[in-house]
């Protein structure tokens, strides 16, 4: 098999040839993301030219069966058990191991990319944390993309929205020495300096997952050039943090502060589902004031799917995926984590690997669509 760098979100089966017709033919997929190591493997039936084909053949055994194109990427298991997809925007090599009759027969790499040359990067301005991607022909509405309560940026989010035509900034707006060491009273101030440092006075759109998502809404409503926001499995605007009681975000426009009520923090080695203790009522849910994108999950175990009221009738969009979990992502990253390291203890994140993987694709494409939209407008 030999084949050029693919984008991380698009769809490219891998196919071997040359192999023993109609022989069993396991396919292993090995990933190193920092200091975890990612494995996945799939078991195919060679047709009679001894042709494998990953994107078009069912896999009977593995970490994934079934038909799925991108199966071996998003069925990957972190051999810690522990850890989370990375969203960084660095290339991702994978080695992929080809047997039959228990030997190994191929042996090759895959490389797959957020972003080809056409995109530039540069740091965010003095005073903001974040990165800049930038394509070359920029041809479409800026976005601002924020992570979760997770802390760090989703450059992998910002990067692949570059390479699809926007100009987009990933944006950290706590945890480091320069900003807020949690998610308290965060200056509405600072996201409105990343906007400018992006889109100038020009509109922008907004893309937010959990704790970002509520920004996103926050800003959605309180900034003038916003022209559309996109948010995945968002909690409620002005609902504090985990383990604080003050208000999240600060500044004009603000949402008043709701606490969340206290949550016991989990103990070493507890399983902890958040979403079952939050205590603010969710019976109505903040009016929007432009276009929304509104990703929720049926199986979300950290935050209770958000309502949002839309007067008008015409500015919603709203995307509910059953099955699915918290953890949406860019398509193709591995789904295998249900839960995640929280303290001394455990987040449980919801959902199953196949429901997972399907959800992020829903919810990207979605995405894309709705960021095209606004370019419309």
């Amino acid at each position: 098999m030999t084949a050029g760098p693919a984008r991380i979100d698009a769809v490219r089966g891998l196919t071997f040839r040359g192999l023993s017709p109609s022989r069993a033919t396991t396919v292993s997929v090995t990933t190193t993301r920092g200091a975890d190591t990612w494995v996945s493997l799939g078991t195919f039936t060679a047709d009679q030219n001894g042709v494998v084909d990953t994107g078009q053949m069912p896999s009977i055994a593995g970490t994934y069966v079934g038909r799925s194109a991108m199966g071996l990427f998003w069925s990957q298991r972190c051999t810690n058990g522990a850890a989370v997809p990375s969203t960084a925007g660095e290339p991702v090599a994978s080695t992929v191991h080809v047997r039959q009759h228990g030997e190994i027969v191929e042996v090759t790499a895959v490389r797959r990319v957020a972003h080809g040359p056409d995109v530039e990067r540069r740091p965010a301005a003095k005073g903001l944390v974040g990165t800049v991607y930038l394509p070359v022909r920029p041809r479409r509405i800026p976005v601002l993309v924020l992570g979760g309560s997770e802390g760090g940026q989703n450059d992998l989010a910002a990067a692949l929205m570059a390479a699809h035509g926007h100009p987009s900034m990933a944006l950290t707006y706590f945890g480091t020495a320069s900003l807020r060491d949690r998610i308290e009273e965060v200056p509405l101030d600072y996201l409105a300096a990343a906007a400018e440092d992006l889109a100038g006075t020009g509109p922008f759109a907004v893309y937010g997952v959990s704790k970002g998502g509520e920004l996103a809404l926050v800003l959605g409503a309180t900034h003038p050039a916003v022209a559309g926001v996109a948010v995945m499995v968002p909690s409620l605007p002005g609902v504090s943090a985990l383990h604080s009681d003050l208000q999240p975000w600060s500044g004009r426009g603000a949402p008043r502060g709701m606490p969340m009520g206290h949550v016991e923090p989990p103990r070493p080695g507890e399983l902890f589902a958040p979403g079952t203790a939050f205590r603010t009522a969710r019976d109505r849910g903040p009016r929007i004031t432009g276009p929304t994108l509104l990703v929720t999950a049926g199986h979300d175990t950290v935050l209770p799917p958000l309502r949002l009221e839309d007067p008008a009738g015409k500015l919603l969009e709203r995307v509910h995926i059953e099955g699915a979990g918290h953890l949406i992502q860019p398509p193709f990253l591995p789904t295998t984590a249900t839960v995640a390291p929280y303290g001394d203890g455990w987040l449980l994140l919801g959902g199953n690997p196949a429901r997972n993987a399907v959800a992020n694709r829903i919810a990207w494409t979605r995405t894309l669509r709705f960021l095209r939209l606004l370019d419309c407008q």
